[in-house]
């Protein structure tokens, strides 16, 4: 599996979220390489559940973020990070039931998260959100 990166202009600016995108990264590229290197299917369950769990994680107080202020968009947003999770734990699913390939999934995932759901919500996001602290800052 080709090895995913986040380029520098697609950092939100918000050091956590910036943080965690990059963590993620890393668990899936991690991932990627256990798939296509090992035979072991319980080695490959424990990376998928630890990249699952990190995903989730970052979902969950990305979403938290959404509620510190009004933040247009985050029906949509939210609705992006159901869609990635329940895609996630299909592939799981799959993968444990059926005994389908998980290389493509997670190619799949990391490649349209990075390209769609970062550079594109998550950049939005981060725009408006370091917007809105600077102003509440400046009306102090």
């Amino acid at each position: 599996m080709k090895k995913t990166f986040l380029e520098k202009e697609s950092y939100t600016g918000i050091e956590i979220i910036d943080n965690q995108h990059l963590e993620i990264i890393r668990i899936g590229n991690d991932l990627g390489f256990l798939i296509e290197n090992s035979k072991n299917r319980d080695t490959i369950i424990s990376g998928l559940d630890e990249f699952i769990t990190a995903v989730e994680k970052h979902f969950i107080y990305e979403e938290s973020l959404f509620k510190n202020f009004d933040y247009k968009q985050a029906e949509r947003h939210i609705e992006m990070h159901r869609f990635y999770m329940t895609s996630l734990l299909e592939a799981k699913k799959k993968f444990v039931e059926l005994n389908v390939e998980l290389s493509g999934s997670v190619a799949n995932f990391l490649n349209e998260w990075v390209k769609s759901h970062i550079i594109s919500l998550d950049l939005t996001f981060g725009n408006e959100y370091l917007k809105t602290a600077a102003n509440s800052v400046n009306s102090i």
